[in-house]
């Protein structure tokens, strides 16, 4: 199979596959095992991230943020896999739906504004305070910038 000999790192020549889709399928790999956690197959990340690859390959904005959104997306999709299967471990489906329901927000945000989101429209459009956004966001292992006050979210 060809996630075995790229998850061993071997050479396949004849697999079919172009350079360019080899190195989407490495960065999935690389951010799969970034997120790596005890009893969690690796396969299994991957397989969450080449979703979120599809997804980014299909959603991106522009051609020059296309490169850091499907990044996004891939670790989106990982960590929303991460926390359903959390979820699932400590039957706490809340968690979920406010992670679910800020991406929601950031993303229909991020798009109707064409930029960056910044916390304090996130509160707003979800009705909630700031306080409550940065912990969700801290739950979810967002990668947020106190300093300029938005959210990293693809």
């Amino acid at each position: 199979r060809v996630n075995e000999k790229i998850l061993n790192d071997q050479k396949f020549p004849n697999s079919g596959l172009s350079e360019e889709k080899l190195e989407q399928f490495k960065k999935v790999l690389d951010i799969a095992k970034a997120h790596k956690k005890g009893g969690v197959l690796l396969e299994e990340l991957v397989s969450e991230g080449s979703i979120g690859l599809t997804e980014g390959l299909m959603g991106f904005m522009t051609p020059e943020t296309a490169h850091e959104e499907i990044m996004d997306a891939i670790r989106k999709s990982i960590r929303l896999y991460l926390l359903e299967l959390e979820a699932e471990r400590t039957h706490d489906n809340s968690v979920i739906d406010k992670v679910r329901k800020m991406d929601e927000a950031l993303d229909i945000l991020k798009e109707d504004l064409g930029r960056k989101v910044y916390i304090e429209e996130v509160a707003e459009y979800m009705q909630i305070t700031e306080e409550e956004v940065w912990d969700i966001l801290k739950l979810t292992g967002e990668e947020v910038s106190e300093e300029d006050n938005s959210s990293e979210e693809g």
